[in-house]
């Protein structure tokens, strides 16, 4: 819940009242930013493990072929997407959401060496623990996550106005996914978060500092 959070939070802050229109999510999963944002929206992925959310329009697809016609959104969000494609495959996502958006998009993701070392430190973290690693652990690592030089050609080739912002503090992100992978207090922070929101949002907003763990690129045309 708390990375989710941290994920979702700063980018509803971006989208300031676009949130309250219909936006889409691509990578959304069954819940996506419909778990922290009060408007429906449609939530685009290969597959739902779960059902999805009431306020989701499910719709499936993939991020390098979106089944939605040009600049049919106002607003596009992908978080924690691009860095599960292949290399070759993120360019061509890239154009695939500037493409369905409108007005402006969002895109979070995880990049550099800081990010990379965290990631191995985690993936032993749940060897230590007796824990099997997440499916996107594995394929983050097996992958490798986008490097600045990449993160630079892929804005680059974006069009319209890019603004780039860090996200997370690559130790705070660490310290929060081990402490999430102990149930009983990945539970408590869990019902914490869900109870007190405003409280959350306001402390995850001071661990905005560098290293940061996380990219959140703002493109507007």
């Amino acid at each position: 819940m708390l990375n989710q959070a941290t994920r979702y939070y700063p980018i509803l802050d971006i989208l300031g009242d676009a949130s309250k229109g219909m936006i889409l999510e691509v990578g959304s999963g069954s819940e996506g930013i419909g778990k922290f944002a009060s408007a429906r929206f449609v939530g685009c992925d290969v597959t739902f493990p779960f059902v999805p959310g009431p306020r989701m329009l499910p719709v499936r697809g993939s991020a390098v072929a979106l089944p939605f016609a040009d600049e049919a959104f106002e607003s596009v969000v992908a978080s924690d997407v691009i860095e599960h494609l292949e290399p070759a495959a993120r360019i061509v996502a890239m154009r695939e959401l500037l493409r369905v958006t409108r007005r402006v998009c969002v895109i979070g993701f995880p990049r550099g060496k800081w990010a990379s070392v965290a990631e191995k430190m985690l993936y032993v973290w749940y060897r230590l623990i007796g824990a099997a690693p997440p499916p996107w652990l594995d394929e983050h690592l097996r992958i490798g996550l986008p490097s600045l030089r990449e993160q630079n050609e892929l804005l680059s080739a974006a069009g319209g106005t890019v603004r780039v912002k860090g996200n997370e503090n690559v130790f705070c992100h660490l310290a929060v996914m081990m402490a999430e992978s102990i149930n009983p207090i990945g539970g408590a922070l869990a019902r914490f978060a869900s109870r007190h929101p405003h409280a959350v949002r306001r402390m995850l907003a001071l661990t905005r500092f560098s290293p940061f763990y996380r990219t959140i690129a703002v493109i507007r045309k």
